[in-house]
């Protein structure tokens, strides 16, 4: 480390004290540090007999009586100076000093413990695009001043991160597999409609159109701290996609998706509509409508789904989603869109039933949204209120979190009592009955959840739902283009049982025809003087067709007393537009219209019981409450019967099934109340839910997901499913004969034998090969080819590398290729030839002889090195010929040895004489001649180990030197012949197999 343990510095003066003491100071920091001084310089010791028995035994062995510990009686804490106050040994001495005494029951030296907060501080995020995530990191502005976001990290301190909580988008597919993603999916909560199977992968293209669903949900579920895009608002949901977009939309598909396991499902988040285009007025069918009901009745254990919707893109075609059934209803939570400057996007619509907004993307130069995206990417680009809904279906996934009882009324009730109107600067607010700013564009203002969080955490189930509804004595009016009004009078169905009070929703239904729709503005105003519009000015709109039982939804009256006199207006706002041309007098008909009221008799903010079912604390655990009881209750009636042990809240019977609600689980949705579940049932949630008739005994896997442990008689139990089955299905096999147990199948097979688990088939794209699936990269070995239907079949005799029978494309090294066989000689007429490939590999072919039956010449020197040939294998040195017109044949046998080849090259060369070596030398290549003896030596030495490195470098050197003497003969030789002068290129005799290259290499595959 370089320290130095004298008191000297490097001149030998001594050091400053400060200096020393301080470098003293901090290597004891460090060396605590590493060995974990732990041991303190505190005992607790038990001694009876009060205060001044236990400062006389501290006295006594110099310690320091520090008091009683807490409110433990007995208990002291003693501190000593004469021990170090952190060490990494305990005091031994100390201890056993002061276990001796009598006085003392039991004493123990105290240890520092590591505690780690259980909360999730935003400084510890390390995933790449978090500071980008500006909507989530005070990114946000009023204008240009503040900094405003949706306030999720205040959340996330609180222990709130979506846990437990199921989300799922309806879109076109979601890429499961994104690194971002894999972790938080759920496949419980995915299917794919448009395929009619399980797996919501999206369908990819070169456009990547079919994005959208993945980008949703990254925003919800991101998983937080893993270097990848982003963290998600609700960073540890599970998340799911149904895959229903990519494909034709019917109400049957929406119905499908809207209702798709509605029982494990908590939000389901749409960011989706009808066309955008300022003139559809369009919304759910019969199916989708019933899909929306049975949700929010029956789904989440009867709490209700909870449907988040964005709100719509069409403000650049003057659209507005009060004409959207699906923003339009009141079972969605209809999300709008801000900047990031707290302004109102080009693209946002304006309506009365949008409760919310969260931020989104805005004018060009504003930031957008960050999110994943396909093929494992991150994305910086999201816009719209596409990326609206999302985030605010994270946020109430964090909600649910912190209160898992709340039902969707709930959700709505805190969604709108904690938006925020601050940050946005254009929101061209009104202000209720109730004193809440609410606004077209942005409802209540932005989510806020944090506020949200805090307010679940103590709220208290709002009271049943009542409807009144009162229909207007107009009929069949005749609407002339001047502004018409109407107005109806309400008590709230006063001393019914649909009395109303206070409220949430309010609809006016409306039949009317028009000469051109889109001229229509409507308006209603209640007892309190809150004007709404239900419909703005729609440019685009030029239908006739008017609205037939359209039921305009307005939440801007939330709150407000219903009774007294409201008032309809209807105008036409441009009663001159020239098309279509408005007919003379009458322009159209509003042939009824109806006031329905939602609300409460009481007030939901007052909790109408003196006492609550429960105390909630939090976090909550999906499986530690109890359920509150929130059925509407017409009469109470006084029992003098005791309620059974398991009631909590009353009762109407003695029976345990008679409990209003259960101090531990329930059976079913109706069931008796039992304190643990009985046999053949699982603990889901609250509720005791019984095991598939299949099984026996079954428990809850991951807190949601039936888990068989123990198969009924004449089942077989599926390995690591936890499901019985009467026979082992396809992608099974029996485990061993008499034990019902079926094992899947490699991962990567489809079928295995049934005894075996040997791969019979695979998946389409894999490659069947001796019982194992192969990707096509890796289709088949050496030897063999692929059939085309999974299977590898064995190439020709002979053959390494095929396509099949008689398409051979490499043979063994002692064969000759000829017309896709494989031969051990050349055919008659036919003279071996060795094709260079690349770099250290040839191909042995055989190819017709160009020259006359007496003069044969073996494989091209120009094409190939003659030592090759005799060195090689596959080439017989019965095959190298003399340049003369003489045969030089038989000379050598194919058996003989690589040290026997080397030395026959050597003497082949003086052998050849003038005439043969002439001839050599006329050819292209007569250095390559020289150069390829080297190399190749070398290459077979140290390949097959025939030689010793003596015997090469020996080798090498006479084959130089003797290369060397047959050029200078053959120069002599040649000038007095008058030959002309080969002119060779310089070249290093020196050079490696790895840098010899052939003169030409031809390439025959």
């Amino acid at each position: 480390m370089g320290f130095s343990f004298c008191a000297l510095d490097l001149r030998g003066d001594k050091c400053p004290p400060l200096r020393t003491i301080a470098f003293y100071c901090l290597l004891c920091v460090i060396f605590c540090d590493i060995v974990s001084c732990n041991y303190l310089n505190q005992y607790a010791v038990h001694i009876r007999g009060g205060r001044s028995v236990a400062d006389a035994v501290a006295r006594k062995h110099g310690f320091i009586n520090g008091g009683q510990i807490g409110e433990l009686e007995d208990y002291y804490l003693f501190h000593h100076h004469g021990i170090k106050k952190r060490s990494a040994n305990p005091s031994h001495e100390h201890h056993s000093l002061l276990s001796k005494e009598p006085e003392v029951r039991w004493v123990e030296q105290q240890v520092s413990q590591k505690r780690v907060k259980r909360d999730f501080r935003v400084r510890t995020l390390t995933d790449r695009l978090w500071r980008d995530q500006w909507y989530l990191n005070g990114g946000g502005h009023r204008g240009d001043t503040g900094h405003y976001d949706m306030s999720v990290k205040g959340a996330w301190d609180m222990g709130y991160t979506g846990r437990n909580i199921v989300v799922t988008i309806l879109d076109d597919g979601i890429e499961r597999n994104h690194n971002d993603l894999i972790d938080n999916y759920d496949p419980y909560a995915s299917t794919d409609i448009n395929s009619h199977d399980s797996d919501p992968m999206p369908r990819y293209d070169p456009t990547n159109e079919n994005r959208h669903g993945t980008r949703c949900a990254g925003e919800v579920a991101a998983k937080a701290n893993n270097t990848k895009c982003i963290i998600g608002a609700a960073f540890n949901a599970r998340i799911g996609g149904v895959r229903m977009l990519d494909g034709d939309v019917s109400d049957a598909v929406e119905a499908a998706s809207l209702s798709f396991n509605k029982s494990h499902i908590d939000i389901y988040s749409a960011s989706w509509g009808p066309d955008d285009d300022g003139r559809v007025v369009d919304g759910p069918g019969r199916l989708a409508r019933q899909a929306f009901l049975d949700g929010i009745e029956k789904g989440r254990g009867n709490k209700g789904n909870i449907f988040v919707w964005a709100s719509g893109n069409g403000g650049s075609a003057f659209d507005s989603c009060n004409c959207d059934g699906y923003t339009n209803s009141i079972y969605t939570l209809s999300i709008s869109s801000t900047s990031e400057h707290g302004r109102k996007p080009w693209y946002l619509e304006e309506c009365a039933s949008t409760l919310a907004t969260t931020y989104s993307s805005g004018a060009y130069n504003e930031k957008q949204i960050v999110s994943t995206d396909l093929h494992n990417q991150c994305t910086t680009s999201h816009t719209g209120t596409s990326a609206s809904a999302p985030l605010a279906a994270g946020l109430v996934a964090l909600v649910l979190e912190a209160n898992p009882q709340l039902t969707w009324r709930d959700v709505q009730y805190i969604t709108m009592l904690s938006a925020n109107p601050e940050p946005m600067v254009d929101g061209n607010w009104i202000t209720n009955g109730m004193g809440r700013k609410v606004s077209l564009r942005y409802g209540y203002g932005l989510m806020n959840a944090t506020a949200m969080v805090e307010r679940a955490i103590k709220w208290v189930n709002v009271p049943p739902k009542h409807i009144c509804s009162t229909v207007s004595s107009v009929h069949n009016f005749k609407l002339m283009g001047t502004p018409f009004s109407n107005e109806v009078h309400t008590n709230g169905c006063y001393d019914t049982d649909n009395e109303i009070n206070h409220l949430e929703h309010v609809q006016a239904q409306v039949t009317l025809s028009y000469y051109r729709r889109g001229n229509l503005i409507i308006h209603l105003t209640s007892p309190s003087g809150t004007r709404s519009t239900l419909l703005p000015k729609r440019p685009s709109d030029m239908s006739h067709g008017g609205f037939n039982q359209w039921a305009f939804l307005s939440v801007q009256f939330w709150g407000e007393d219903p009774r007294g006199t409201w008032k309809l207006e209807i105008e036409d706002e441009h009663p001159s537009t020239s098309w279509p041309r408005p007919p003379a007098g009458e322009k159209g008909t509003l042939t009824s219209w109806s006031l329905i009221l939602h609300g409460t008799k009481t007030d939901p903010l007052q909790p109408h019981r003196s006492t609550t079912p429960h105390h909630w604390t939090r976090p909550f655990s999906r499986t530690h409450y109890t359920r509150p009881w929130t059925t509407p209750i017409r009469s109470i009636t006084t029992l003098t019967v005791n309620c059974h042990k398991e009631c909590v809240d009353g009762c109407s019977g003695p029976l345990p099934e008679n409990c209003h609600a259960c101090k531990h689980y329930r059976i079913g949705d109706d069931g008796k109340c039992v304190a643990q579940c009985p046999e053949s049932y699982r603990l889901y949630k609250e509720k005791c839910l019984p095991c598939e008739a299949s099984c026996e005994n079954c428990t809850t896997h991951f807190g949601y997901k039936a888990y068989c442990e123990k198969c009924k008689d004449g089942y077989f139990m599926l390995d690591g499913e936890g499901e019985c089955s009467l026979q082992c299905p396809e992608g099974y096999f029996q485990e061993s004969p008499g034990h019902k147990v079926c094992k899947k199948c490699d991962r990567q097979c489809e079928m295995c034998s049934e005894s075996s688990g040997k791969c019979t088939r695979c998946p389409s794209g894999l490659i069947l090969k001796d019982h194992n699936c192969f990707m096509p990269v890796k289709i088949c070995n050496k030897g063999y080819y692929s059939d085309g239907r999974g299977k590898c079949e064995h190439c020709d005799v002979g053959c390494d590398n095929c396509n099949g029978p008689n398409r051979c494309n490499f043979c063994e090294p002692i064969r000759f290729r000829f017309g896709g066989k494989c031969y051990t000689h050349c055919p008659g007429g036919h003279l071996p030839y060795i094709v260079q490939m690349d770099i250290g590999t040839g191909q042995n072919e055989c190819r017709l002889s160009a020259l006359p039956p007496t003069m044969t010449v073996g494989p091209a020197i120009h094409d190939v090195s003659p030592v090759t040939a005799l060195t090689h294998t596959s080439v017989p040195a019965a095959h190298i010929h003399s340049c003369s017109m003489k045969p030089f044949t038989h000379v050598f046998h194919v058996a003989i040895k690589d040290r026997m080849r080397l030395i026959a090259a050597i003497v082949i060369q003086i052998k050849f004489g003038c005439v043969s070596l002439y001839k050599i030398l006329s050819k292209p290549g007569f250095i390559s001649l020289c150069v390829c003896i080297t190399a190749h030596t070398s290459t077979k030495t140290e390949t097959k180990g025939v030689l010793s490195s003596v015997n090469i470098i020996t080798i090498v050197f006479v084959v130089i030197i003797l290369n060397a003497i047959i050029i200078v003969v053959f120069a002599i030789i040649c000038m007095k012949r008058q030959k002309p002068i080969l002119h060779l290129p310089t070249v290093s005799f020196m050079a490696t197999q790895h840098k010899y290259q052939p003169v030409r290499t031809d390439d025959y595959s």
